[in-house]
């Protein structure tokens, strides 16, 4: 046992070590993964709550990166540099508020369209 432990312990120790480093990159990096904030209790709280029914944060944060995502994809492909950079600064803040804005203007919409047709009778297939 004590020649096992000679010979493989400090593999061990730094095993333990990386592994440690990355789960506190993983916690700590914001907006990097979504880990930390995925089941937490801000997330389950409500966002918006249209005619009794509720968005929640999570599902408000996922929509706003997607949202990200796709600018993003879209200033890379268009050649336009980073979007990023839009996000940075005092104007930077005021776009991201408009952003977050068109997106509780969407989920709104979806949501009133979702009530109004379930009232109607009105099935849409998720194809639709």
């Amino acid at each position: 046992m004590r020649r096992l432990i000679e010979k493989y312990g400090k593999y061990v120790i730094w095993i333990v070590l990386i592994s440690f480093l990355l789960g506190a990159l993983i916690i700590f990096t914001p907006g990097r993964f979504d880990i930390a904030r995925r089941g937490s209790p801000e997330s389950r709280k409500p966002a918006l709550i249209i005619n009794g029914e509720k968005i929640t944060q999570g599902q408000f944060d996922a929509r706003f990166d997607e949202l990200l995502r796709y600018y993003r994809e879209l200033y890379r492909r268009s050649g336009l540099g980073s979007f990023d950079l839009q996000l940075q600064g005092a104007s930077g803040a005021v776009y991201r508020l408009r952003l977050q804005t068109e997106v509780a203007q969407e989920l709104i919409r979806r949501t009133i369209l979702n009530q109004e047709a379930e009232k109607r009778g009105i099935k849409i297939s998720k194809a639709e």
